[in-house]
């Protein structure tokens, strides 16, 4: 039942766009068909991914309310948790909504596996075509004489891991605490959204890069190159978001 939906649900979209792609792109050039796949399947989720990144900028401008529960319950984890939950509530901000951008892209990247792996491209299995989606006269896996992303390619992958890195580091810039926030005095005990704020952070950094680059490798080429431009429109995605939050402060000052 649930492998029936995944594949009703997810999987043929995901094919029947690929395939669609690669019908009309100069050369029938599978690389290039998983770059515009990607940026439209981003597209779909940026209102998701900018709530998640405007809900940790919010964390950030509560910061001071959160030490202040830190400071008063110093000595009741449960109840600074507590507290702290139920600032969160108040605000409406959801601390885990950063995970949720990373939940929608996992069942994508294991159609683009299954599909490369699988489904036996360059040869497309026309049962799975929608009626409007046509027969491309050929699938070029070879990536503009770079590399063929249905092997694995060490160079892609490492570029995942890279960009992967240069986004989690504008990430957590943008959400961690500024230098003007109120600091803990020494000897409290760190707030609970301060723990949670730097375990997220340290694995965003520095743990996630290697597993994005150990499964680009592992997997294949197009998975490396779907992750790859997954992260530059997510660098991309910050960028204009912090502008967003910068502009109306600017503008204000003048």
């Amino acid at each position: 039942m649930l492998k029936a939906f995944f594949h009703t649900v997810v999987y043929e979209p995901l094919y029947n766009g690929l395939i669609f792609l690669i019908d009309i792109v100069p050369q029938h050039n599978a690389g290039l068909a998983v770059i515009i796949l990607t940026i439209l399947v981003r597209v779909i989720l940026f209102p998701s991914s900018r709530k998640a990144i405007r809900s940790q900028m919010k964390m950030k401008e509560i910061q001071g309310e959160v030490d202040a529960i830190s400071k008063k319950y110093k000595d009741d984890k449960q109840e600074r948790a507590k507290q702290t939950m139920a600032l969160y509530k108040e605000k409406k901000i959801n601390p885990l909504a950063p995970i949720v951008p990373l939940l929608f892209q996992l069942p994508i990247i294991f159609s683009l596996y299954l599909i490369f792996a699988q489904s036996g491209l360059p040869k497309v299995n026309s049962d799975f075509l929608y009626s409007f989606v046509q027969l491309p006269n050929m699938v070029n896996t070879n990536f503009f004489n770079l590399f063929d992303i249905t092997q694995k390619n060490l160079y892609v992958a490492l570029l995942a891991g890279i960009t992967q890195f240069i986004q989690a580091s504008v990430y957590v810039k943008l959400t961690s605490p500024s230098k003007d926030s109120p600091k803990e005095e020494r000897g409290s005990r760190p707030s609970f959204q301060a723990d949670f704020q730097k375990s997220m952070n340290f694995q965003m950094k520095y743990l996630f890069p290697f597993l994005v680059t150990w499964f680009a490798y592992s997997l294949s080429g197009a998975i490396a190159l779907y992750w790859t431009t997954s992260n530059i429109f997510s660098i991309m995605q910050e960028l204009i978001t912090r502008r967003e939050k910068s502009g109306p402060r600017e503008t204000h000052k003048k």
